[in-house]
């Protein structure tokens, strides 16, 4: 009896989407929001800055930009159930919200710690949009005027340099990082003198070098 009450619930369900015309709006969303929490989550994750997925976002962006317009409109002479899905679908909306600002505001937080290295390291500044890369230099360069009103310029002129390699701050490469194997790697991996073999669908705990590597 609940499988077949179940079967019905969900046809009702799918019916009323339909008709609201949210069911292909979704599917279309679907696979991306799953891509988007997992570059959120490694963005989170990693001690370095990743590669920005900026073709993502943007369709993310634009995705919920869309959605948002249709539910504006679509609260007109609609049942329980459709108000219901609407519900549901606004509940979506504010986590792919969350997730596109918290992606973004992490990488900035990593810009702002990691700014002169991103400056001085050419495959890590290319990792940084446009605008991220012209965010760095002009955080940059104010932070060099400030340090310069408030101590450097009272200083000799051979202590003022804050772009020596020992002031410089680094990504903590050695923080460990959990890492999930997505598929089977032939080849062991050196890890910590040891040579490791990995295989899909396992979970590592190790440092970010020997990932990076």
């Amino acid at each position: 009896v609940s499988e077949g009450g179940g079967g019905a619930g969900a046809g009702a369900m799918a019916d009323h989407m339909q008709g609201l015309g949210m069911d292909d709006q979704e599917e279309e969303g679907s696979d991306d929001i799953a891509t988007l929490k997992r570059v959120w989550r490694n963005e989170k994750c990693a001690p370095v800055l990743l590669p920005h997925q900026e073709e993502l976002v943007a369709r993310m962006s634009e995705f919920v930009r869309q959605q948002e317009q249709f539910l504006s409109k679509a609260h007109e002479d609609i049942d329980t159930t459709g108000a219901l899905m609407l519900g549901m679908l606004r509940m979506d909306l504010d986590r792919c919200n969350f997730l596109i600002r918290s992606y973004v505001r992490t990488r900035l937080r990593k810009i702002e710690r990691l700014h002169q290295s991103l400056l001085s390291d050419a495959e890590r500044y290319a990792t940084m949009t446009v605008a991220e890369q012209r965010y760095c230099r002009r955080y940059t360069d104010l932070m060099e005027r400030h340090f310069g009103r408030c101590a450097l310029d009272s200083l000799p002129v051979n202590l003022r340099s804050l772009e020596k390699p020992e002031m410089i701050a680094q990504p903590p490469l050695d923080n460990h990082v959990f890492m999930s194997v997505l598929e089977d790697i032939a080849d062991p991996i050196g890890i910590e003198s040891e040579a490791v073999e990995m295989n899909r669908d396992q979970t590592w705990v190790v440092r970010y070098r020997y990932i990076e590597q």
